[in-house]
């Protein structure tokens, strides 16, 4: 009765049409295909950034240089190399910062705020000095082979002779800030177990660390860019699934208002039937789109096809399945 109604006010055309079955389900269909592409519209500037990302990062795919990346065994390889190296250079800076620190305080004495800066200050100073000298000392006497390069660079005699000259340096004066400290503490006495100990144990550190570092920086550079490389897949693997996921969403929501729509003129053909029968109105419908479900539905897949083609060309075709080939 109230669907009468409604229908007499709302589609009175289509109900005394001979072919208001067709005019309505066209109606129907205009109606679904408008609210999927406003849908798809309210998606379209994600759709756009996305797309822009993508593009950035098949860019830097395509451009990276194979030859430096590692393979995975090198990479996890690499990775456990620099981790353990580094914990183990920051524990060697910290302790030979404050073994010069400590020694400091034998010739350097007071307490306010400017002589504590200045025995810090002298104490980082030797610490990072030292480090970075020995490592450079290495690299002149053994120059760094990095990965995938068939030869290593060619020693520079000048460089060998200026960080010679530098580390020597550098170890003298914590070899003399240290022997302040060990005779200090053997309360003037020289040439004990622990005199010594104390000087090489001062000098013997930051030539470690600088060892440890030279060591690392053979695969390091490798291990960043393979790092950044496996970055850039990951960050398209996201992408890809997130376009996946806005092509769920429309693709949900399309079929939610597919079924709705089909009750709707469902609902309309039940009334027009016995609405014809009534008043002896012969409406062909064999054949039509709207006699079943199914080819309701395949024609309505059509025409929301057409909105699903900036998707499939744009961002689908265009970029998904590139990661891969450019491998």
């Amino acid at each position: 009765m109230f669907s009468g109604i409604r229908y007499r006010i709302t589609v009175p055309f289509d109900l005394k049409n001979p072919n208001g079955l067709k005019r309505y389900a066209e109606r129907c269909l205009s109606s679904l295909i408008d609210k999927v592409k406003k849908r798809s519209t309210s998606l379209r500037q994600d759709i756009q950034e996305t797309e822009r990302k993508l593009s950035t990062i098949k860019s830097y795919i395509d451009g990276a240089r194979k030859s430096d990346l590692l393979s995975d065994n090198e990479y996890f390889s690499a990775k456990r190399k620099i981790h353990i190296g580094t914990f183990l250079i920051t524990g060697i800076t910290i302790t030979e910062g404050l073994l010069n620190y400590f020694s400091t305080l034998v010739f350097i004495q007071g307490e306010d705020i400017g002589i504590a800066s200045l025995r810090w200050l002298l104490a980082i100073v030797l610490t990072l000095g030292a480090i970075a000298s020995a490592e450079k000392f290495m690299e002149s006497i053994i120059p760094i082979k990095r990965h995938n390069e068939p030869t290593s660079k060619p020693r520079s005699v000048l460089m060998i002779i200026i960080w010679s000259v530098l580390f020597i340096g550098v170890e003298v004066a914590i070899s003399g800030v240290a022997e302040a400290r060990a005779r200090d503490i053997e309360g003037g006495k020289t040439g004990t177990l622990l005199y010594y100990g104390f000087i090489v144990l001062s000098m013997v550190l930051p030539l470690i660390a600088g060892g440890i570092s030279w060591d690392m920086l053979h695969v390091y550079d490798s291990y960043k860019y393979t790092k950044k490389f496996n970055k850039a897949k990951h960050k398209w693997d996201t992408l890809e699934r997130h376009i996946k996921s806005v092509m769920q969403k429309l693709e949900d929501f399309y079929n939610v208002n597919l079924n709705r729509t089909w009750h709707r003129f469902n609902d309309f053909r039940t009334y027009k039937e016995n609405y014809n029968l009534r008043r002896g109105i012969n409406e062909q419908t064999e054949n039509c789109y709207f006699a079943e479900f199914s080819f309701f539905k395949e024609e309505a897949d059509k025409r929301y096809g057409a909105i699903l083609g900036y998707i499939e060309s744009n961002l689908k075709n265009k970029y998904l399945g590139k990661k891969e080939k450019s491998e």
